[in-house]
């Protein structure tokens, strides 16, 4: 019974995955992992995992997707053993191998994603730069942090930090603006 069950879920996930990669091609990436990112329980986690390797540039094993968490960027690169926590979303990044964060944490696609030097023109018409932005690795990002620079092999941070800067490898950052405490044992 418990084989017709596994069965049964595998060929659901598949269908489902399908709809939703067409689905892509008619209205777009980013509605479509804001739609997938709301499906709840295991069988949220299996189909995001699944449409996302489809679709992003690289992605790797024992990856997950928490509820609520969205991958906005078809070119971003995940490595193995990453877990984003709940209501997480990933702009533009590479992120290494190890990963966990906890839940609300933003990694941007860079601090320059608006621009507004031109007056003349409203904000949102204005081309800002898009940049990838880099996790190296055994990390630990905690509850509601905003990742705008590069973070360190081994770097741990502390909840509520905006990284505006690139954070050196293995030690604990923390604050507005995310600034290194320690180094890390």
């Amino acid at each position: 019974m418990k084989v017709v069950i596994k069965s049964f879920i595998y060929l659901y996930v598949s269908v489902l995955v399908l709809f939703f990669s067409l689905l892509t091609r008619l209205i777009g990436f980013e509605p479509v992992v804001m739609r997938i990112s709301q499906i709840p329980y295991k069988l949220g986690n299996q189909v995001r995992y699944k449409f996302y390797r489809k679709h992003l540039k690289s992605l790797g094993e024992n990856v997950t997707f928490s509820f609520g968490c969205l991958v906005t960027n078809m070119n971003t690169v995940i490595g193995n053993n990453v877990r984003l926590g709940p209501y997480s979303t990933v702009g533009l990044a590479h992120l290494g191998d190890d990963i966990i964060t906890a839940q609300h944490v933003h990694i941007l696609s860079g601090s320059k994603q608006h621009s507004f030097v031109d007056r003349e023109v409203p904000i949102w018409r204005q081309k800002g730069t898009i940049q990838c932005v880099e996790l190296k690795g055994d990390n630990w990002i905690g509850a509601n942090v905003v990742v705008m620079a590069n973070v360190g092999y081994g770097t741990i941070l502390g909840s509520g930090s905006i990284v505006a800067t690139d954070v050196p490898e293995m030690c604990v950052a923390a604050g507005n603006p995310c600034k290194k405490l320690k180094d890390r044992p």
